[in-house]
């Protein structure tokens, strides 16, 4: 043992001068060779492929954590863009969920107020009713519905809504830009779009989403020509996405300042990487030298050691030799080093302290290693002691190697505070964070977790997630976590969790993947937000809704009881007045035969009353026909207009109804109807321009088709007396007369039943 210590320590031990009376002054003069050699490796350059590697590693090191930080900050703003379409599109679903309630029940009978005046372009007959008890109340149909809760999310400040189409009834509805293309891609097939625009200096998500053509929506839009499955529209929401956005900035201040923690621990490595490979690479190359000069360049080795290097003398502990390193720790020359008692020089005093690793040597015979802080220098030397043996094997002297291990030291101290910072932030983070091992183990939570499901960590600790969670969470866990593993991420997943008081909190959590460095998978985090008021808001709705339900079935039997009561008290009074109707025709005509000795005037008088019970007749059958069209089923065919036209206009001729007027029947394509009430409308019609145009010198009726605006309108005109353009709406009211009944017979309730006609096959009338 002594021959190997010796010769691993001989090129200090080989030194015979070092042990002579003047061995001091032999170690100054080797100090100034040794300088001479230090001064030499100084004016090396340092190799340049070394410093532009390092500087191309430092750069990718910076480029790659600034594309990290882009990165999550991309990754928030498309967060915050997915979270407000997700409000958007369930904001959507919920309005097409009331308007498919509310079009599955013919619309919804309210109040008529100032909040909900009646629908100007809703043309139905029963659009305004009155109840028994005298209350009006109008029919919402789901665009006005729509309408009134985009008012309601707007006052609440959700959201912006608008109902919107190209093919408009309500000006209201009219696109604007934004809309007017959405629409149009929903055309060619799309039915969603959205877009992140500015609106008053705020980012805002406009969302649309595609509204179709069903069968209920042809009452009121069939007569645009819509078919079911056309694209009627759409509901555009505009969201604010401030809110959302400040949220995931939290979450990237915080992704911040962790990657600056990071890069700067990056930076400190590699340039104490730096230093490292630049210091082993001038020790290497003089090393190189030292190998192939004499054994005076050894000594310029000595002095370009990073380490403080003494030589110790047993006796005394006096410093035989040292290096530069020395005056670098000490801040002292190295002659003024040299003969000092080691613990005078270092600690100031006469004794060695306790630990000191000399004494520790001395005392043991094996090489001591200790750590020592300088408070005096604010340095940390990591010291080694080791023995150097003479030829019979006892130490004659001691090794003393210092190295300054401040920087490691002090990084240490650094990332054992960025650590205790980052652990507090954990512990004091306002959200709920849970990872899980893989196999759904719980390993760590913070403070908000605990304070958000009642149990602390060291309770739940090892245990499986599941059985944190309820009974339909617990058995789908599995397969979400399996998901999560594959894909690296998931989002807003929704579960049961129970409390620790055994309450039940919907929970909606954000997982995402954490691998080792070969790519496994090592643990998921997870980040909880309690939606437990959301769930309940959404149940309340829904009792809302069903409570809704049941208030409009039992508003709609009572308006079918009130409809079929009135419809028989119509038809019991119209044949109860036919029976005294027939009395007096009977009687009236027996007088005008049998008294033949009447005198002019009476005579008028009789047939005057013959011809008012005709006209009364008339107008019972036409309310009968008229109470009758609602209960009578259509039976739909394939009509030839222009034939059924001609027919009509034949059988008028033969009863003498037409005159000598001219009769013009243009091309007219054929229509899907019921036949037999298609010949009603028809027959009206014609003989209302036959009777209205007959005073004219040459009267004549056309009857034709045209195609406006998509549609076909089938039309009569004539060159008759025509009427005041004020009473257009009027003339298809019941009762309703615009000329006097003198010049005009009739009942006032042709045209009644010709309107009511034309609605029931999803049509509109105008004069």
């Amino acid at each position: 043992m002594p021959d190997s210590n010796a010769s691993e320590h001989g090129l200090v031990h080989g030194r015979d001068d070092l042990h002579s009376e003047t061995g001091y002054a032999g170690g100054i003069v080797a100090l100034g060779e040794t300088r001479n050699s230090w001064e030499e490796l100084q004016k090396k350059p340092t190799p340049f492929h070394i410093r532009r590697w390092m500087g191309m590693l430092l750069a990718c090191w910076t480029l790659g954590m600034g594309m990290f930080l882009f990165y999550s900050y991309r990754e928030d703003q498309h967060l915050a863009q997915e979270l407000a379409k997700t409000v958007a599109a369930t904001l959507a679903e919920q309005t097409m969920n009331v308007r498919r309630f509310v079009a599955g029940h013919g619309g919804v009978y309210v109040p008529a107020s100032e909040d909900t005046p009646p629908n100007p372009y809703l043309d139905i007959e029963e659009r305004d009713i009155t109840t028994p008890s005298g209350r009006r109340l109008t029919l919402m149909n789901p665009a006005y519905v729509t309408r009134k809760l985009f008012e309601l999310q707007k006052h609440s400040g959700e959201a912006s809504g608008h109902l919107s189409s190209l093919k408009l009834l309500n000006p209201d509805n009219a696109p604007d830009d934004w809309e007017r293309r959405a629409l149009e891609s929903f055309e060619k097939g799309g039915e969603t779009s959205s877009e992140v625009v500015e609106i008053d200096g705020a980012p805002h998500l406009r969302f649309m989403r595609v509204l179709y053509v069903e069968q209920v929506c042809l009452e009121c839009h069939g007569k645009q020509g819509y078919k079911i499955g056309d694209v009627r529209g759409g509901l555009a929401y505009s969201i604010p996405l401030t809110p959302f956005l400040a949220s995931t900035g939290q979450h990237f201040r915080q992704e911040v300042t962790v990657g600056l923690i990071i890069w700067s621990l990056g930076c400190i490595l590699i340039a104490i990487a730096l230093r490292e490979i630049l210091r082993r690479a001038r020790l290497r190359a003089a090393a190189e030298r030292a190998l192939a000069k004499s054994h005076a360049e050894w000594e310029s080795t000595f002095e370009a050691m990073s380490d403080w290097v003494t030589l110790l003398d047993v006796r005394e502990r006096r410093v035989l030799r040292s290096n530069m390193a020395g005056s670098e720790i000490l801040g002292l020359d190295t002659c003024d080093i040299v003969g000092q008692v080691c613990c005078r020089l270092i600690h100031g005093t006469d004794e060695p302290i306790s630990g000191c690793p000399v004494t520790a040597l001395l005392e043991s015979g094996e090489a001591q290693r200790a750590e020592l802080y300088l408070s005096d220098k604010n340095r940390w030397l990591s010291i080694r002691a080791d023995p150097v043996y003479d030829s019979q094997g006892r130490i004659e002297s001691v090794v003393h190697i210092a190295r300054d291990i401040s920087e490691a030291k002090f990084t240490e101290r650094d990332l054992r505070e960025s650590e205790q910072r980052f652990r507090i932030f954990y512990e004091e983070a306002p959200l709920a964070y849970q990872s899980l091992d893989g196999d759904g183990r719980i390993m760590e939570a913070n403070h908000a977790w605990s304070e958000l499901l009642g149990h602390r960590l060291a309770e739940v600790e090892g245990r499986n997630i599941k059985e944190l969670l309820g009974a339909s969470s617990a058995a789908a866990f599995d397969e979400t976590y399996a998901r999560l593993k594959k894909t690296g991420r998931l989002h807003a997943i929704e579960q049961e969790y129970v409390h620790k008081n055994g309450s039940i909190l919907w929970i909606s959590s954000e997982f995402s993947a954490a691998h080792d460095e070969h790519g496994n998978f090592e643990r998921g985090h997870c980040v909880l937000s309690n939606v437990t008021a959301l769930k309940e808001a959404e149940k309340r709705a829904r009792e809302i809704n069903a409570e809704l339900e049941l208030r409009v079935a039992q508003r709609t039997r009572q308006l079918e009881a009130s409809n079929a009561e009135l419809e028989s008290f119509a038809y019991s009074v119209s044949h109860d007045l036919r029976g005294p109707l027939r009395v007096i025709d009977g009687f009236t005509r027996m007088v005008l035969e049998d008294c033949s000795g009447l005198d002019g005037q009476s005579r008028e008088n009789l047939v005057a009353v013959l011809k008012n019970t005709r006209n009364m007749n008339d107008l019972i059958s036409g309310m009968l026909t008229l109470s009758r069209l609602g209960r009578r089923d259509m039976m739909m065919s394939k009509v030839s207009v222009e034939e059924l036209t001609w027919k009509v206009v034949e059988e008028l001729q033969q009863q003498g109804l037409a005159g000598n007027t001219e009769v013009l029947v243009g091309t007219m394509p054929g229509c899907v109807a019921d036949e037999q009430l298609l010949q009603h409308i028809l027959r009206n019609l014609i003989s209302n321009a036959f009777k209205f145009s007959r005073e004219r010198e040459r009267p004549y009726v056309e009857i034709g088709a045209e195609h406006s605006a998509g549609e076909t309108v089938y039309f009569v005109g004539d060159n008759g007396i025509g009427f005041d353009p004020d009473d257009a709406e009027r003339v298809f009211e019941a009762f309703s007369r615009v000329h006097s009944d003198h010049r005009y017979e009739g009942s006032g309730i042709g045209l009644a039943i010709v309107a009511r006609a034309v609605s029931l096959h999803g049509g509109r009338l105008w004069a």
